[in-house]
């Protein structure tokens, strides 16, 4: 009797202590959810008209974290964009910059990225959007969005970021759009002002044209190698009036 009312206690005891973990856990959860942000960043991309890059990255951190990222980032320069200049295999990065803003306390990395709007059959297209857009006007799409990152931008501790990310097309773009499906920004751009494009639009006709300038100088050398040459005169002997 006894022994059984020990491992009914036991129980109830094992229990109790499942019940307060699985409420810690969940109350903990809630408290990463409802957690404020700790960073802001702004995250800014203008492309050109032939789909490269210029990427300005603004971190913001407050005054006290600010400070201890300095201070590491002086003693140990790169540290904080390390992983940005080596996980990077999709494209390369150009004039990559760092730079310290003290009186905004922010990070701000800067550089450019060729190729960063794929071309594909004269449409150019953004990859890497799983939400749709919050805005959208004259070309310049807004994203905003939260998370909890542990990195070196916050020497490997969680902290909730707050992202907001512009994609600022050219001023020529047109049927720009958001494709959910794609998960990508996409528009179209005219045919590029040089002869490449004089030629890619007027293939046609040009074709026609040399092929008629290829006919027709066919017929001249046939015409000349046709033609009967006039005798030579003998030796001596003047040509008649």
């Amino acid at each position: 009797m006894v022994s059984s009312r020990k491992s009914l206690r036991a129980l109830a005891c094992a229990v109790t202590a499942a019940l307060c973990l699985v409420v810690l856990l969940a109350v903990t959860a809630l408290a990463q959810e409802d957690a404020e942000p700790t960073i802001e960043e702004e995250y800014k991309v203008v492309l050109n008209e032939i789909g490269d890059g210029q990427i300005t990255d603004t971190i913001e951190y407050s005054r006290d974290d600010y400070s201890v990222i300095k201070n590491v980032e002086g003693e140990n320069r790169g540290f904080l964009t390390r992983r940005l200049t080596t996980d990077d295999n999709i494209g390369e990065m150009v004039d990559f910059k760092t730079d310290l803003d003290d009186q905004n306390r922010s990070v701000v990395i800067t550089y450019d990225k060729p190729g960063f709007a794929y071309n594909d059959r004269g449409e150019f297209a953004v990859y890497g959007f799983p939400e749709k857009p919050e805005s959208t006007s004259d070309g310049v799409f807004t994203f905003e969005s939260e998370s909890t990152i542990n990195s070196e931008f916050t020497l490997f501790t969680d902290q909730v970021i707050s992202t907001r990310t512009t994609i600022d097309l050219p001023d020529a773009a047109s049927d720009a759009r958001y494709d959910a499906t794609d998960k990508a920004i996409k528009y179209r751009m005219p045919p590029a002002e040089t002869m490449l494009g004089f030629w890619s639009e007027n293939k046609t006709l040009l074709a026609v044209i040399f092929g008629i300038l290829t006919v027709a100088f066919a017929a001249l050398l046939l015409l000349v190698a046709t033609r009967p040459t006039a005798a030579a005169s003998p030796a001596g002997e003047a040509p008649g009036p």
